[in-house]
């Protein structure tokens, strides 16, 4: 028997038979496990399943990217119209603010004017001229509401001026 050649797959196992006088030679090729070529398919088989497994976590790795700059984009969106939500609530709250004085001033026939009361509350014991749509009065102002000022002329009388008739004041 032939040692076969592993590089080839053209090895030839020969026995021969003897009887009597007729020699029978028998030649049929060596069949060598296909292992190898098995193993190589596998790993070409395996090496294609890599590759397109790289393919796809390029493209998933890609598409995460996106979704990750679409995440930031909602995310400064959001930032803007939380800011927005809270300057509107703000001015609702003002808003809401200047409604209820109005009401308030509505039902009592009452307009406030703070800045006037302050500079009348701050001349309390002192002389005051008010000028009105009626003409000009003066005296010490006694006492400051929130809508009137009371005023003692020299003469003793008492005078109470609303704030919505007072054009000018000078303390």
């Amino acid at each position: 028997m032939k040692p076969a050649d592993p590089r080839t797959d053209k090895a030839i196992r020969t026995s021969t038979i003897v009887t009597g006088s007729i020699v029978i030679k028998r030649k049929k090729p060596f069949r060598q496990p296909r292992v190898e070529g098995r193993i190589a398919k596998r790993i070409r088989e395996l090496q294609k399943e890599v590759h397109h497994l790289a393919r796809a976590q390029e493209k998933t790795e890609h598409r995460f990217d996106r979704l990750k700059a679409s995440q930031n984009e909602m995310q400064t969106e959001i930032n803007e119209l939380a800011t927005t939500q809270t300057a509107l609530e703000q001015e609702v709250s003002a808003l809401s603010t200047t409604v209820q004085q109005l009401e308030t001033e509505i039902e009592t026939g009452i307009t406030p004017f703070p800045g006037l009361q302050d500079l009348l509350q701050s001349a309390i014991n002192q002389v005051a001229t008010i000028s009105t749509p009626g003409g000009t009065v003066s005296g010490t102002v006694v006492e400051v509401g929130t809508d009137a000022v009371l005023l003692q002329e020299s003469t003793g009388d008492l005078l109470v001026v609303p704030f919505a008739k007072i054009t000018t004041v000078q303390v």
